[in-house]
């Protein structure tokens, strides 16, 4: 006889099936701006009818939660809503895969899935990576030998050092009288 946490005895006998499971993490990459992205969970099919599906995020926020016929939407956070759908019949199909409309940087980050009732347990993690578009906003300032700045309020003067070099970037910029 064996005991852990100190305190539960176990006992093992002839006919008893030891089961491992490993889990393993999924990352996924997908661009800001993108229509959908998936979050990939296949696992044995013909799941108890009775199981129930729930995705989180990496705050413990309620992604989507499915319990046999329907989507609980009334569950999902907000930040969710009208943006994710599994695929029809989860539990015969064994997909417990997500789709995620509309990602954003701020998506990025941990997703987990259970699905489980009182015979089994199925859990799967994956990691989301959405890639913002990169906007560089550059404000050109030129300083004068006096030390002052000036705006001309939209105003192109060419002969500004500072309008000369970067014209083909902005429409306004922080330029100094002609020297």
């Amino acid at each position: 006889m064996l005991t852990f946490d100190h305190s539960v005895p176990v006992s093992f006998c002839s006919d008893l099936l030891l089961s491992f499971t490993f889990f393993y993490i999924c990352q996924v990459e997908v661009e800001e701006g993108a229509e959908s992205v998936l979050l990939p969970f296949k696992t044995t099919e013909n799941l108890p009818g009775n199981a129930r599906v729930k995705w989180r995020d990496r705050y413990n926020r309620r992604v989507h939660v499915y319990k046999n016929p329907l989507d609980q939407l009334e569950e999902q956070h907000q930040d969710y809503r009208d943006r994710t759908k599994m695929n029809e019949d989860p539990l015969k199909t064994g997909v417990l895969s997500l789709t995620l409309d509309q990602p954003t940087e701020r998506n990025s980050g941990r997703y987990n899935c259970v699905a489980e009732n009182t015979s089994i347990f199925r859990y799967k993690t994956v990691v989301l990576k959405v890639k913002g578009r990169c906007v560089s906003v550059c404000v050109c300032q030129c300083v004068c030998q006096t030390g002052s700045m000036r705006n001309r309020n939209g105003s192109k003067d060419l002969s500004s050092p500072c309008w000369n070099d970067l014209s083909s970037m902005f429409s306004l910029g922080w330029c100094c009288p002609p020297l």
